[in-house]
């Protein structure tokens, strides 16, 4: 998921990521990653012990208060990568789980 705004220096936005993990290559390791542009602002690792064949690990949050140094417009990221020697892993939303991603403006720093 992907999303672009036009950020004001000094202001505090809240990144919000919410999605369901699945795993259906098997019980493996993953990562969850929240992205400005290249960089990684937050991560969160899930290693083969709570992830099951098949199954989904729920709905996951994310949270990240960032306050913009500079002015301008800037893509926030919401990323999945499966571990190493993982085959496969995904992340879904429908009517009753939905995924979601937003930034809101908090105010001032």
């Amino acid at each position: 998921m992907t999303l672009t705004i036009t950020e004001i220096s000094g202001r505090r936005y809240r990144i919000i990521a919410v999605s369901n993990i699945y795993t259906p290559g098997g019980v493996q390791a993953l990562n969850m990653r929240l992205l400005r542009g290249a960089a990684v602002l937050k991560q969160n690792n899930f290693t083969e012990s709570v992830t099951n064949s098949g199954n989904s690990l729920g709905i996951v949050t994310m949270n990240y208060v960032y306050t913009s140094v500079a002015s301008g417009s800037a893509t926030y990221k919401m990323q999945m990568q499966a571990g190493a020697n993982n085959t496969s892993c995904a992340d879904y939303g429908d009517a009753t789980q939905p995924r979601q991603f937003y930034i809101e403006d908090i105010g001032l720093s």
